[in-house]
C-alpha cells in the first residue's frame, strides 16, 4: 500500500525557507487529492505547517484540489530546501484552483475575509 499524500507532507523536514514561502499565502488550507479522494487541512503555525485528515470547510481559507504527481514534485522540492521559479509561479497562480464550498457559491460570488478575499471558479 502507498503512503498517503498527507504522510508524505508531514514526514517532511520543513526548512525554514519553505515555510516561510507559504507564509501569508494561508493560515489554513483544505487540501483534496484529485485521484484518491483523500482530504486533508494544512495549517500554517508560523514556524511550521501541520496536517490534519479532513477539511472544515468553514474554517479553512481555501480548498485546492491537486495531484498526487503535485504533492510528488514538492516533496521533491521541499527536500531539497528551496522552491524554485516555477513552484513560485505556481504559489502566485494557486488562486485559480480555489474551491469554495457550494453553500458559499449559492450565497455570493466571493466568500470575505478578513485578511483577503477568495472568488469562487466555476
Amino acid at each position: 500500500m502507498s503512503e498517503s499524500s498527507m504522510g508524505k507532507l508531514q514526514a517532511l523536514t520543513q526548512p525554514p525557507g519553505v515555510v516561510e514561502f507559504f507564509q501569508g499565502l494561508f493560515d489554513r488550507v483544505g487540501v483534496k487529492i484529485i485521484e484518491t479522494g483523500e482530504a486533508f487541512t494544512g495549517k500554517h503555525k508560523g514556524d511550521k505547517i501541520e496536517f490534519a485528515s479532513g477539511i472544515n470547510e468553514p474554517e479553512v481559507d481555501f480548498t485546492v484540489a491537486i495531484t498526487t504527481e503535485q504533492v510528488d514534485r514538492l516533496s521533491r522540492h521541499v527536500d531539497s530546501g528551496e522552491l524554485d521559479s516555477a513552484e513560485e509561479f505556481s504559489r502566485r497562480n494557486l488562486r485559480a484552483s480555489i474551491q469554495r464550498p457550494r453553500s458559499s457559491a449559492l450565497s455570493a460570488p466571493c466568500s470575505p475575509r478578513p485578511r483577503r478575499q477568495h472568488c469562487v471558479t466555476r
